[in-house]
């Protein structure tokens, strides 16, 4: 990751032993006392996870890209290589399910090779810090709440070659948000627009994240005299953007006269390639995929919820004695256990070592189940190799 000097004002409220917090420090709360405890408590780093490791260097090789420093393909070899060394170090990909790597690549890969750096002024990776007030009437930097954060890029909105305002968007590698995580994961775009505007005093218009797995595959429909043509978007891995539209480019040759098998190989071979550029330009206008922005929709309710919740939250942490008995761990369950599996980084919990014994005869099934599949696999290739053998 890129070094970064420490703000002055930050400093100055380190020295004054003035408590700073940060969207993940608040999130690692509510997720998991007992890792805040480690994390924050006991200052215990967490081990890597791989996608930590991936975030950090695309985050890195973005803000390059968009100071000039460096190219998409020299960014797509800098994400394998980081997936090598990971690897190399023992950091892997979840295995279940068992095509979790190979897709995470595809759509990575398909995202260094296809996407379009935005031709805008950009500042990248801002720092800020956001106050909140604690009492009515603050006197000191004492008697408020203090967030730090890095935004990882901020855009200019002209209307009529004049500035208006600014777009806030984050970068993910991660997967799409579930409704319900949308809230959650929402807040921290709001955090950053709050502590811009208040930092700068600039408006904050949009808020979003620039999703890199994943497109959006676009068409227009039919219309009519009554109802022009409209442009529908759906979001889609990567890997998939142009196997959504299979469908429908089969339907558009058979119009054009093809037969049915010549449609479905012209259009199969663009999902095998999973590219359009081979359409006719009447049929381009009508099918294409973008990159995905995603946009967070605020009202005010969203501001005043989220500056709640800080206020909340860290109301519960500094009245919290920190004592180890009152940060008890996620509940870890057969449905809910991928965070503590994959992504917490302390294989050696006690808590996670407890449930591991705990449900000692599952794990034992579970791998001799995939040691069976294995072999049936392994045995199934050198039966098709056979056949091909003189």
């Amino acid at each position: 990751m890129t070094e970064r000097k420490r703000n002055p004002k930050l400093q100055e409220l380190f020295d004054k032993g003035i408590p700073v917090y940060s969207y993940s420090k608040l999130c690692s709360w509510h997720g998991c006392k007992y890792n805040y405890y480690q994390a924050y408590i006991l200052h215990s780093r967490s081990k890597d996870n791989i996608y930590n490791s991936i975030g950090t260097v695309v985050h890195d090789d973005l803000e390059k890209i968009y100071h000039n420093e460096q190219t998409l393909r020299q960014a797509k070899k800098n994400f394998n290589n980081t997936i090598k060394e990971c690897e190399d170090k023992g950091i892997k990909f979840p295995s279940n399910p068992p095509t979790t790597k190979i897709n995470y690549i595809k759509n990575m890969n398909h995202f260094f090779d296809n996407y379009k750096i935005l031709n805008t002024q950009m500042q990248t990776e801002q720092f800020v810090l956001y106050k909140i007030p604690k009492i009515e009437n603050p006197k000191g930097d004492e008697d408020y709440i203090w967030i730090q954060m890095y935004v990882d890029s901020i855009m200019p909105i002209y209307e009529n070659g004049e500035f208006k305002s600014v777009i806030i968007n984050d970068w993910k590698t991660s997967s799409k948000f579930t409704k319900k995580e949308l809230l959650d994961k929402g807040r921290q775009l709001i955090i950053y627009k709050l502590g811009v505007e208040q930092m700068t005093g600039v408006p904050v218009s949009k808020v979003g994240w620039t999703m890199l797995k994943y497109i959006y595959s676009c068409y227009k429909t039919k219309g009519s005299k009554a109802n022009p043509p409209k442009t529908k978007k759906s979001l889609q891995q990567r890997k998939d953007g142009v196997k959504f539209l299979k469908k429908r480019l089969v339907d558009e040759y058979i119009k054009m006269g093809y037969d049915t098998i010549e449609a479905e190989l012209t259009a199969g071979k663009m999902v095998n390639n999973n590219d359009l550029s081979s359409l006719s330009n009447e049929l381009k206008n009508k099918y294409w995929i973008e990159d995905c922005f995603l946009e967070y929709e605020f009202d005010d309710e969203i501001l005043e919820e989220c500056n709640n919740w800080i206020k909340n939250t860290v109301k519960e942490i500094e009245n919290t004695q920190t004592n180890v008995n009152n940060f008890p761990p996620k509940q870890i369950t057969n449905d809910d256990n991928y965070f503590c599996f994959n992504l917490c980084g302390r294989p050696d919990c006690i808590h996670l070592l407890k449930y591991k014994k705990e449900n000692a005869n599952k794990f034992k099934k579970e791998q001799k189940t995939k040691d069976i599949d294995s072999k049936l696999k392994n045995k199934i290739s050198m039966d098709i190799d056979s056949l091909f053998k003189k």
